[in-house]
């Protein structure tokens, strides 16, 4: 018994101290010899912080909780990070500015507060099965092709762009976003796929995606920006509340948009230039009812129809390059005072003349009355030499 107890103790102290150092105190990691007095910790207790690290591996496999914070950054000569065995972070992780860095390994790891991985351009594998809980998530410039392993179902804030390489994005179980959520700037044909979002808190800003699918996101409780995509189709199936401004922005792909079940705008909408939607039709926004702020819409829009609408705080602002009726569109706007209404026709081609649905198209009359002016210009100067030449005669 003694023997059993005596054998307990010695594999306890193992665990806890390495050559006499103590798993637990904040650490700094700056070369292989520090790596080693860690090597056999399986807790830590503290942060543990890389900086300036010289050689190309750091292998801490035993390490299995942290109770702490983990910073690994400007290690220039890092290529590969290996924690295969960790699984829990009470504080953040920060990978930051090691630029040479190939690989991550983190399979087991399913809880962290930050997850932070900034300017890693040679990043290719994120090793990672499942992250269960994190409070924040950002991943930018790096070079992964895929995430799949952000299983979350509650989170604040997102924040994945300019990894160039990274084509597919899926967050399979995340039901809320508490905060901002921004997917920006990554490949040019990355889809999204969030099939459980609910709710965002926050702002959200969707850039340059070939798809997004969102088929259960009901509220957004900030903007939402839909800017720069390469998709077809813009489809938000079960979204019925945008607290702040829906902005639909150079999208120049598109042809159909569809948000069915959209009823309230709290401020404004704004759909602008993108270049290959012609037709907002009736089953654009077939349920929206009030728009708290303005609508301006530009671009080479043919025809619009809000067939739902009943209110509309401030000004709607149609300008199109295409083929709009003034008179149709205005219709959709009966309860609008006339100076709330402006619809104007901007191609070259477009008559001078007012229409009851809108006003004059302002290029052509300023056009116009600029050739008029030159006209009695030219007159006048007719006019004075002639009486010149008669004088003198």
């Amino acid at each position: 018994m003694l023997l059993f107890k005596l054998s307990t103790c010695l594999i306890f102290l193992s665990n806890t101290f390495v050559s006499g150092q103590s798993c637990k105190g904040n650490f700094a990691i700056g070369n292989q010899q520090d790596v080693d007095r860690l090597a056999k910790c399986t807790q830590y207790v503290g942060d543990i912080t890389v900086n300036q690290y010289k050689n190309v591996e750091i292998d801490l496999d035993k390490l299995q909780e942290l109770t702490g914070n983990l910073y690994v950054t400007n290690s220039f000569n890092l290529r590969s990070l290996s924690l295969n065995n960790l699984v829990s972070i009470k504080g953040d992780m920060v990978i930051e500015d090691n630029v040479q860095l190939l690989a991550l390994g983190i399979p087991l790891l399913n809880r962290v507060q930050k997850f932070r991985i900034v300017n890693a351009p040679n990043l290719q594998t994120l090793n990672s099965q499942a992250i269960n809980f994190a409070s924040k998530v950002e991943i930018t410039q790096t070079s992964i092709s895929e995430l799949r392993s952000l299983a979350f179902k509650n989170i604040t804030s997102v924040e994945i762009n300019s990894n160039l390489n990274l084509k597919y994005i899926e967050m399979a179980n995340l039901a809320e976003n508490s905060g901002y959520f921004n997917i920006i700037d990554n490949h040019s044909e990355t889809s999204l796929s969030l099939p459980n979002l609910k709710v965002i808190g926050g702002n959200a800003t969707f850039k340059s995606l070939s798809s997004i699918s969102v088929p259960n996101l009901r509220q957004i409780l900030d903007t939402l920006n839909i800017i720069e995509n390469p998709l077809q189709t813009l489809q938000f199936d079960a979204l019925r509340q945008v607290n702040k401004d829906l902005v639909i922005i150079d999208n120049n792909q598109m042809t159909k948009m569809r948000f069915p079940e959209l009823v309230t705008i709290k401020s404004g909408l704004i759909i602008q230039n993108n270049t290959n939607y012609h037709i907002l039709d009736d089953e654009s926004f077939p349920k929206l009812k009030n728009v708290d702020d303005k609508i301006l819409i530009t671009g080479p829009i043919d025809s619009v129809s809000f067939p739902g609408i009943k209110l509309v705080n401030k000004a709607v602002t149609i300008k199109s390059s295409g083929k709009i009726d003034c008179v149709s569109a205005r219709s959709n706007f009966s309860f609008l005072n006339k100076d709330r209404w402006i619809c104007q026709l901007t191609t070259s081609k477009t008559s001078s003349k007012p229409n009851s649905g809108g006003t004059v198209n302002r290029e052509r009359t300023s056009s116009a009355s600029r050739q008029s002016s030159n006209n009695y210009l030219a007159l006048g100067t007719i006019f004075l030499s002639a009486l010149f030449k008669y004088i003198q005669n």
